[in-house]
């Protein structure tokens, strides 16, 4: 892989927490890719990303305490977002500001208007942007999306849905127990998937919503369980791109407002629409909450 100069694609890392240590590695191993400088608040995050890239003939990664500083340091391709989920729009937005692709952990956001601000900032800007739903990629996902689309099987008529994972011991004293800086919990963080995958194979989207969430004793909505109404999603013509913006494609992820509830939903008779059900899970034990930096990689 290489830019459009022909010349390694210069990567920057925003976040270098678990994910970002990972997307660095990853990166890092794919021919023609160069993680040329990380940022992190915390410098031995930043001193462990480092570390781990293998050798690379332009020299030893950057590093700066402020994503702000890693973009006016100029001279890279693409950023990877894997900062905790209050920052991701606000980070991906300011990356395109600077005229970089980007590749996002999700959620994108729980705010509705941020999210069309990023569709839009993408739209305008022509650069490559991802958000982090990888179940897409799976054969299994895309066999089943094409066999649902191809309407050889009917309609749609309801959609179950059950994750669980124990969201609250692995937690505590983590941004994931910080409403300030991953708003949604569980369900928004780790559940997204599953929406994602919701939206994406069946082309359906949320008619209305009504949902319950739990805390379990931790500051985070940890259990939701409710229903949607699903509908066949608006056709949409996305604008073409000036030529003075060149070539670049955009990656929308399901808008925050469809992932407010999930689960038990019931079909449709009238409007022939899918459903999803998920139920709490009883192995979630209870957690506390406790204080963390303002701004922390991802882990």
């Amino acid at each position: 892989m290489t830019s459009s100069t022909g010349s390694p694609l210069r990567v920057g890392i925003i976040g270098c927490g678990a994910l970002g240590l990972v997307h660095a590695q990853r990166l890092s191993d794919m021919p023609g890719v160069s993680v040329r400088a990380v940022s992190d608040p915390d410098a031995a995050a930043m001193e462990r990303v480092v570390a781990a890239l293998p050798p690379d003939p332009a020299g030893k990664a950057d590093a700066f305490a402020d994503y702000r500083d890693l973009l006016r340091r100029g001279g890279l391709d693409a950023v990877s977002i894997n900062s905790p989920n209050r920052w991701h729009a606000e980070q991906l937005l300011a990356s395109l500001e600077h005229g970089l692709h980007v590749l996002c952990e999700k959620p994108l956001s729980m705010v509705p208007d941020e999210v069309r601000q990023v569709v839009q900032a993408t739209q305008a800007a022509g650069k490559v942007v991802a958000i982090a739903y990888q179940s897409r990629y799976r054969r299994d996902s895309r066999v089943l999306r094409r066999l649902l689309q191809s309407g050889k099987w009917g309609r749609v008529t309801s959609v179950s849905i059950f994750a669980c994972e124990d969201w609250v011991r692995p937690n505590v004293g983590t941004w994931r127990h910080d409403p300030a800086r991953c708003p949604g919990g569980y369900f928004a963080d780790a559940n997204g998937h599953q929406l994602d995958l919701l939206f994406w194979l069946t082309g359906l989207e949320a008619a209305w919503v009504r949902a319950t969430t739990e805390t379990r004793s931790t500051p985070v909505p940890i259990v939701t369980w409710g229903e949607a109404r699903l509908r066949a999603q608006e056709e949409q013509t996305p604008p073409q791109p000036s030529p003075s913006q060149g070539e670049g494609a955009s990656r929308r992820s399901p808008s925050p407002s469809q992932g407010e509830g999930a689960s038990r939903r019931s079909p449709s008779p009238s409007q022939g629409e899918g459903a999803s059900r998920r139920s709490p899970s009883p192995s979630q034990g209870e957690g506390v909450q406790s204080s963390s930096p303002p701004y922390e990689g991802e882990s």
